[in-house]
């Protein structure tokens, strides 16, 4: 009988090396009175009070245990000696339960056989396997009662690194005595909260008769619809992917196993990462940027400002130097008549000279002044050279300008007019002429002035005296402070003709 006995236990012990095989299915070798073997698609979690099995949902199969073969299995159980074989035949096996295989009876006679039951249990299902001798006396049972059946998370700990060696450790460990490893926090409720850069480390509870990696986990975020996949872990779970600032659900299940449970886990965000302090960042930010923008736009102004403060004291002093050399062409005019002895015509040549003058000293610190009071202004000056050359002159305006409203540089005509008197109608006496001509094309204004010169003049350049390099001065610095509305100059002197053209440029919008 010992010898038998034994053989058995060496079968079941040395079978145990290919259990590793069946992750997802458990195998149970009984040492009773009756040897069986039990093949399980769930996990069978609990050998409770020598006579039940506790159970997840699934499939069942219960057989005779082999005496004279070897034996896949991941527990051995040993409760008493086996019987004889012929003591073995002697017993009557009995069903009782509500299983689908049982067929809803409340007890069934099976005959003896080598697979002695085959079904598949759900939740709150139960039968038993009862053994009675030939005088009726029960002399050996097994029950099977499924559970719903889910992990439970029995500790945690954080710390700065992750250690797979240390875990490793601690699920060995945790195998062998279902106890919190020193170093973990007793689990309370469904909820863990720890702070930004923490790796967390999980305890998962143990039964008796678990294989390890027999629990799935699936980690998501708890704002993210997708879900994750089911992934295999033991009984020490580490998660080192969690990320500051978010939450996550970490669902737990047996495989094969409906029923699950969801914890919650909750990454304090890095102080940067609170949103208030994104708020107050944001403010002070924006803020900043107002001031650096606003001192970079003053900066800029003044930067502008003292520059065209620069322009505008060229251009004064420009225009104070055109102004003597007005004066001085002027005198000599007027010396020229009292020389010749005609004192009326000095006379009324002083007249309008002294309005002339009145005028240009008023304008004499202004970068702009109306059209009309330009034109004015070189009226009465080829009024007082007409006095002395005796030349003809006309002004064309064109009937879509209102000379009001338009503003141009004061004096800016006059060397141009000069130059014409000058070198050209002065020459020809009365048969000398000038024409002053205004006109608009689009948005830009055109001011011609046309006078006719003797053929003796061929060649020579109508454009020389200071008041032309003046003129040209004026306008290269117009052309800075008015970038966008400039003046262009040009000269063209023909046979017995010359022709300057000012272009207002953009001057209209």
């Amino acid at each position: 009988m010992k010898t038998r006995y034994s053989i058995i236990i060496l079968i079941c012990f040395y079978g145990n090396i290919y259990a590793q095989h069946h992750s997802l299915r458990q195998t149970i070798c009984v040492l009773n009175r009756v040897p069986v073997l039990i093949e399980s698609d769930p996990v069978i979690f609990r050998w409770k009070d020598q006579k039940q099995f506790e159970t997840g949902t699934g499939r069942i199969r219960v057989k005779l245990a082999p005496r004279q073969s070897s034996i896949e299995f991941d527990h051995l159980i040993q409760v008493s000696p086996p019987f004889a074989f012929k003591e073995q035949e002697a017993l009557s096996l009995f069903l009782v339960g509500d299983s689908s295989y049982l067929s809803n009876k409340r007890e069934r006679r099976l005959e003896y056989r080598d697979l002695l039951v085959d079904t598949v249990m759900e939740v709150n299902q139960a039968f038993f396997m009862v053994w009675k001798n030939p005088h009726g006396t029960i002399v050996q049972q097994i029950g099977f009662v499924v559970k719903p059946l889910v992990p439970q998370i029995t500790g945690y700990r954080v710390n700065r690194n992750f250690d797979s060696l240390d875990n490793s450790v601690h699920a060995k460990q945790h195998k062998r005595k279902p106890y919190i490893p020193l170093g973990y926090e007793k689990m309370n409720g469904r909820q863990i909260i720890i702070d930004p850069g923490d790796k967390l480390t999980l305890t998962l509870q143990t039964y008796p008769l678990l294989t390890d990696t027999v629990v799935q986990y699936r980690l998501t975020k708890r704002d993210d619809r997708q879900e994750g996949l089911w992934k295999m872990t033991g009984h020490i779970l580490a998660l080192p992917e969690l990320v500051e600032g978010n939450a996550y659900e970490l669902e737990l299940r047996y495989p094969n196993q409906q029923e699950q449970i969801t914890y919650h886990l909750i990454i304090r965000p890095y102080w940067y990462q609170i949103i208030w302090v994104q708020m107050v960042g944001l403010v002070l930010l924006i803020i900043l940027v107002i001031f650096a923008t606003r001192f970079f736009y003053q900066r800029r102004l003044r930067k502008l400002t003292e520059q065209r403060k620069r322009l505008e004291e060229q251009l004064t002093t420009i225009q104070s130097q055109l102004n003597p050399h007005f004066i001085f062409n002027a005198l000599s005019s007027i010396e020229g008549l009292i020389m010749d002895g005609e004192r009326e015509e000095a006379n009324h040549y002083l007249s309008i000279f002294s309005s002339i003058m009145r005028e240009t000293l008023r304008n004499s610190d202004k970068i702009l002044i109306s059209l009309q009071e330009e034109i004015e202004l070189m009226e009465k000056y080829m009024q007082i050279e007409q006095l002395r050359f005796g030349f003809q002159y006309s002004i064309q305006i064109s009937e879509d300008i209102h000379l009001a409203e338009i503003e141009i540089p004061p004096m800016l005509l006059q060397p141009v007019i000069e130059n014409a008197v000058k070198h050209g109608a002065a020459s020809l006496g009365e048969n000398g002429w000038i024409k002053l001509i205004i006109s608009l094309s689009g948005s830009s204004m055109f001011i011609r002035i046309v006078n006719n010169a003797s053929s003796e003049r061929k060649g020579q350049s109508t454009a020389g005296g200071h008041g032309l390099v003046f003129t040209r001065q004026r306008i290269r610095h117009l052309k800075v402070l008015f970038p966008v509305t400039s003046i262009e100059f040009s000269l063209d002197v023909m046979l017995g003709k010359a022709e300057a053209v000012f272009e207002f440029h953009d001057w209209m919008t």
